[in-house]
């Protein structure tokens, strides 16, 4: 019989080894789980409902005490956002910047494994741009769109920016000259500064260094069995 295919987060949690968290997770504080005591199934259960209640932070733990998951897709896509909202290219004549976030659609989920915490996502993201080029006759401002279809941990360090587009606003301006400009500064330029911006990244070894910020989560304590 053939087992079902796992999806991207479940590969993610069930991963060998210790898929590490970053700095969406560093900032996360839990108590290490219980080696000594197993909770019953209706132990479990209570305390989950329990903890659910009270945090509202959805954790789910197993009946072993030695896995427990949290949903933290809102707070991941709020700061997936912001980051983007940062993202700025200067090519002398051409500044280009994410104007808006428009579409953020998926989950992030921190995971611990017997005391080590992992952390998996998923997004596909939709930004309009805005450039403003320099011109003898004065500055045009051009205006676009793009997509990000793949944010998840093994596709950051070559994240793909596609769909690299002009709004219909912008492509009958006066300037094509302008226009297309900006269009190859955008498509030549954004990909990389989206790829620093992106605050996660996994590393078998810890944290990994970097000019990304450090955001810590909100404290939450893990139920005691």
């Amino acid at each position: 019989m053939t087992s079902k295919p796992k999806s991207k987060l479940e590969e993610q949690a069930t991963a060998k080894g210790d898929l590490s968290y970053s700095s969406w997770a560093s900032g996360v504080t839990t108590s290490d789980s219980p080696e000594g005591k197993k909770l019953s199934p209706a132990e479990a259960q209570a305390a989950h409902e329990m903890h659910k209640s009270a945090s509202g932070s959805g954790s789910l733990w197993n009946a072993g005490q030695t896995f427990e998951e949290r949903d933290i897709s809102k707070w991941a896509k709020q700061e997936l956002k912001q980051q983007l909202l940062g993202v700025r290219i200067d090519s002398g004549d051409i500044v280009a910047t994410i104007s808006s976030v428009t579409k953020v659609e998926g989950e992030a989920h921190i995971w611990v494994v017997r005391g080590k915490k992992r952390v998996g996502f998923e997004f596909h993201v939709d930004c309009d741009w805005s450039a403003t080029v320099k011109r003898d006759g004065g500055p045009v401002q051009v205006s676009g769109t793009l997509s990000l279809p793949e944010v998840e941990p093994d596709e950051l360090d070559e994240l793909e920016v596609r769909d690299i587009k002009l709004k219909d606003s912008t492509k009958d301006t006066d300037d094509a000259e302008a226009t297309q400009a900006a269009l190859a500064a955008v498509r030549n330029e954004i990909p990389a500064s989206i790829r620093e911006r992106i605050p996660l990244r996994p590393q078998g070894e810890g944290p990994m260094s970097g000019p990304w910020r450090s955001v810590p989560l909100p404290e939450r304590s893990i139920p005691s069995p």
